[in-house]
């Protein structure tokens, strides 16, 4: 995740909402915490992203051009890697919601995926995925010990999450977090293949780094 998270006290530029008159009544109501469903209302009509914490709002900053570049090529090549083995594994980019259940965060990873039947918040638009299997991170000096440590521990809440990977942006360093027999083990790869054992593919660090100026 790049970009700095700003807390939720200047609540007129957290949540810039198209001059909706939600951004009035919020002004009006000086909250300084919020409901789960209260953030959905505001988020599904907000024109930026917003992460969603123990009663708070944090907004999520823009990303830089290496973050960009790489989070489109792991996307684009964890979806090739799909495509052969007939996987009925389906990964997100950046856009897609998720949800938390045991500790209430909502948040947005740079890349997930789900090998299971997809489930979802109730709602028509199917916008807050619950169960991934699948998380990757793409590093920022902003956000790296959240990724890596709190944010990481959030995760382990999803019952069903087993991979979760941490691809930094200024240099070459790909780090691989598996969960098997009840225990988180770590690898580590700057060049070569490294597989995603959750999804049953192997990549290449020269893809993922490809067009990225380090």
């Amino acid at each position: 995740m790049d970009g700095v998270l700003a807390g939720s006290g200047g609540r007129k530029t957290c949540l810039q909402i198209n001059f909706r008159c939600l951004i009035l009544d919020m002004q009006r109501s000086a909250k300084s915490t919020f409901t789960p469903d209260e953030f959905l209302a505001l988020e599904r009509v907000s024109l930026s992203k917003h992460e969603f914490f123990e009663g708070e709002i944090f907004s999520l900053a823009g990303a830089s051009r290496n973050h960009n570049s790489i989070n489109r090529n792991l996307l684009s090549e964890i979806h090739q890697g799909l495509k052969p083995s007939g996987s009925s594994c389906k990964v997100y980019n950046q856009d897609m919601r998720i949800h938390v259940h045991a500790n209430g965060l909502f948040t947005y990873p740079d890349v997930v995926a789900v090998c299971e039947i997809e489930r979802y918040l109730p709602h028509a638009e199917l916008d807050t995925l619950l169960n991934p299997v699948f998380v990757a991170e793409i590093l920022s000096d902003s956000t790296e010990s959240y990724d890596r440590v709190k944010k990481f521990e959030l995760y382990k809440g999803i019952p069903e999450f087993k991979e979760y990977l941490l691809v930094h942006s200024r240099r070459r360093l790909i780090e691989r977090f598996n969960y098997s027999s009840e225990v988180w083990e770590t690898t580590s790869c700057v060049e070569g293949d490294f597989s995603l054992l959750s999804l049953k593919i192997t990549l290449r660090v020269d893809d993922i780094y490809f067009d990225v100026p380090l």
